[in-house]
């Protein structure tokens, strides 16, 4: 029990930590919100690209590939994806709120906590379950995302043509791309290429939390509570509980479980707050989902490892 309330507090104390200093930041006028839009510009155009190109290039899919655990988290996140296209229009009128809500539930912060999660659950063992899985699961997202904002939002989104040229150029699905070829191609980046990749990957998270600090707007009047609340409590407590019960009728246990649950009962994404605020959405939501997301998941996830724990599962 104290063992996984520390892994909880340890895991997103950080997080919040850097938010906070984010808030402090802007408060001090070391962050101005002048400066803002342009950070989250850079951090989406580079940092984000880079991190996500890391993330699958060092995936060796040849060695770890669980075809029967890869089909069902694709085939969760998809049709949750669908489901959420379909109803979430007809209850929410504004588009730019739409595409917010649909990537608050479906699309978790699995690169930041899907490994914490998973290490700390099997300390010492290898995890390269999580890391397989991570590698798919994340383009995935990323791709839906990029879809997702394009239909909503995009200027675009009535041309078929033009909105898979703008998939297409997205920062997020070329990165992906040029992992997956890298990986495939066999080639090794000499030594200091690597360490400068790895890097400017590693700036991106702690960017992207002091950026969404700084630009944070928890006022009551410009909060729409009811969608926050709606989300928060979808994502943190109907999608795993929803897609859970089959994993575990299907077979899953140890670490299949776990990094099924890490995926699921996660926050949202603080990835997704960087896409809204470039693709002209509600990025005050998005940013507003991300903190309260993560401040709950503490407490959610520390009940559903404690229980899937009791039961021997994972």
């Amino acid at each position: 029990m104290l063992q996984s309330i520390l892994l909880s507090l340890n895991v997103m104390l950080p997080v919040f930590l850097m938010i906070l200093l984010g808030a402090f930041l802007q408060k001090i006028g070391l962050m101005p919100r002048t400066m803002i839009r342009d950070l989250n510009r850079l951090c989406f155009k580079c940092f984000l690209p880079v991190m996500l190109f890391n993330n699958v290039r060092e995936t060796d899919f040849r060695q770890y590939f669980e075809w029967h655990l890869i089909g069902y988290a694709i085939f969760s996140v998809l049709l949750l994806f669908a489901v959420l296209m379909w109803l979430v229009p007809r209850i929410v009128r504004n588009p730019e709120q739409q595409s917010v809500i649909v990537q608050g539930i479906y699309r978790s912060n699995y690169v930041i906590l899907g490994i914490p999660i998973v290490s700390n659950i099997y300390k010492g063992d290898n995890i390269a379950t999580i890391t397989m899985l991570i590698a798919i699961i994340v383009p995935l997202f990323n791709l839906l995302a990029v879809y997702l904002f394009e239909h909503f939002n995009g200027q675009s989104r009535h041309d078929p043509w033009k909105m898979a040229g703008n998939i297409a150029r997205n920062p997020l699905i070329i990165a992906t791309a040029l992992g997956m070829l890298y990986t495939l191609s066999g080639i090794q980046f000499p030594g200091f290429l690597e360490e400068t990749l790895t890097d400017l990957g590693s700036i991106t998270i702690p960017l992207a939390l002091l950026i969404l600090g700084a630009d944070l707007d928890l006022n009551l009047q410009t909060t729409q509570v009811a969608y926050l609340a709606v989300v928060t409590v979808c994502k943190l407590l109907a999608v795993p509980l929803l897609f859970l019960p089959p994993a575990i009728f299907f077979g899953f246990r140890g670490q299949a479980l776990a990094s099924l649950l890490a995926m699921y009962a996660s926050p949202a994404a603080v990835s997704g707050y960087i896409m809204a605020q470039n693709e002209n959405a509600d990025y005050h939501l998005a940013g507003q989902i991300v903190v309260v997301t993560s401040l709950l998941s503490c407490f959610t996830l520390f009940i559903f490892i404690a229980v899937l724990h009791e039961l021997q599962l994972i």
